[in-house]
């Protein structure tokens, strides 16, 4: 195979070979030109893209400066805007539909190093050659029709960009349904609550758990769950932990085999002490099941305050996909094969967060909060670990970080519940006053 063609295939190959030099003389040389025209040399414009780019529809602008490796990868539909100071490693193809609106600093990536020094050498390297880290890998990038990628956005090798389904409109679904949106995704958004969808669509806004959270108008709302299920890259399981299995009963045979669904819900099913991800799976037995948890309250993701969480999945191709669709500027995503300590540390932190609130609602101090999320963490571990999980995982975002933020946290409704208990609530009253699933 030559170099192109181990490029082209997703192998390891040499990006100092002599066609990938050309191709970059003749990008720059035109890029040279296309940057130094004025807005108004439109003419002059086209035809310049028209000879940098692999193949171009019509309705086509592109802001300077602008900058490619190559751009006879990049292959674009009609109506494609394409904001200044955006910028591609485009040594696979970039292929971008119709409709597509690219905001200003998106960087596009289809190369990246392997991860030992050695393999990205060649094998004739020497010290004196100057040719360092020439081996890079390239995956093809792909946005979708109708897609709007927001401004600053880092796309990398592999990604593509379609269309995804959020079921669940709670503050959580609708705050990564929001995040999504923002990161370019066709995101649509199910609940079978008739109100709560006519209250998205009429004020883009979730008015009583996201109060003052602007919803873009590209994201759609719809009652339509079964309708929404099919052709979807992701399936967001956001539904309350109680009712995660009656949901996946209902749907199961609309959902396609071999679906990718990504499961947020944290807690275990009272009844069978099973987690989220394994009822999902023995409900809907063809699905590819991920978990992402971490300390993120909706409210904060929301407004878009930095967050960190943890992807886990059965596979490094699959957690490495959604890390990469989920992943921000404000909101970066771990990986982690560790599915039962990701899920057990999501679920057992809300049991300590409602003791930890119950303590501040009887008046106890700090010294109090801080024995009872030590001393629950290392409870956790212990069960964790007798449960098959890593212990390292419940030291990480999923385990201790979750722990804090739920038990410190004014958003966070176990705590709040506890603290109601504490100042002398029963339970009941406790659960009606927070108005949400209280899940410890």
């Amino acid at each position: 195979m030559t170099e192109l063609e181990k490029c082209m295939a997703g192998e390891l190959y040499n990006c100092h070979d002599e066609i990938f030099l050309q191709y970059k003389k003749q990008a720059k040389e035109l890029l040279d030109i296309y940057n130094r025209l004025t807005y108004d040399q439109k003419e002059e414009k086209k035809g310049i893209l028209h000879k940098l780019f692999g193949g171009i529809g019509t309705n086509v602008s592109v802001g300077a400066p602008f900058l490619c490796d190559y751009g006879c990868n990049i292959i674009t539909g009609s109506n494609v805007s394409i904001n200044m100071n955006c910028s591609s490693i485009d040594c696979n193809q970039i292929k971008i539909g119709n409709n597509v609106m690219i905001a200003s600093n998106v960087q596009i990536y289809t190369a990246t190093h392997p991860v030992e020094l050695a393999e990205r050498l060649t094998p004739d390297w020497t010290p004196e050659s100057g040719k360092h880290f020439c081996q890079v890998y390239a995956l093809p990038v792909e946005i979708g029709d109708g897609c709007w990628i927001g401004g600053g956005v880092i796309i990398l090798p592999g990604i593509k960009i379609g269309a995804g389904s959020v079921i669940g409109a709670g503050s959580w679904g609708t705050a990564l349904g929001l995040l999504l949106c923002n990161n370019g995704h066709d995101v649509t958004i199910c609940s079978e609550n008739e109100k709560e969808i006519k209250s998205l669509k009429e004020h883009r806004e979730h008015l009583t758990k996201l109060p003052g959270v602007r919803l873009p108008d590209e994201m759609k709302f719809t009652c339509d769950v079964r309708g929404s299920l099919s052709g979807q890259d992701i399936l967001v399981m956001a539904k309350a932990s109680p009712y995660v299995r009656t949901t996946c009963k209902k749907y199961a045979a609309d959902i396609p085999d071999g679906q990718l669904i990504v499961n947020v819900a944290k807690g275990v099913e009272a009844d069978t002490l099973m987690t989220m991800s394994q009822i999902i799976e023995e409900e809907v037995p063809g699905a590819n099941v991920v978990v992402l948890s971490g300390p993120s309250h909706a409210e904060e993701v929301g407004r878009g305050l930095p967050t960190t969480i943890v992807v886990g999945a059965h596979d490094r191709e699959s957690a490495l996909y959604v890390q990469n669709v989920f992943m921000s500027p404000v909101f970066r995503v771990y990986t982690s094969p560790d599915i039962t300590g990701i899920e057990l540390g999501g679920a057992l932190k809300n049991v300590i967060a409602l003791a930890a609130g119950t303590a501040d609602g009887l008046g106890y101090g700090d010294n109090t909060k801080a024995a009872l999320i030590t001393r629950g963490i290392a409870e956790i571990a212990r069960l964790g670990t007798a449960m098959g999980a890593h212990a390292e995982t419940f030291y990480g975002l999923s385990g201790i970080g979750d722990l804090i933020v739920t038990c410190a946290s004014v958003h966070s409704r176990n705590r709040k519940a506890g603290y109601l208990i504490g100042q002398g609530r029963t339970m009941q009253q406790a659960m009606d006053e927070v108005q949400m699933i209280v899940e410890g």
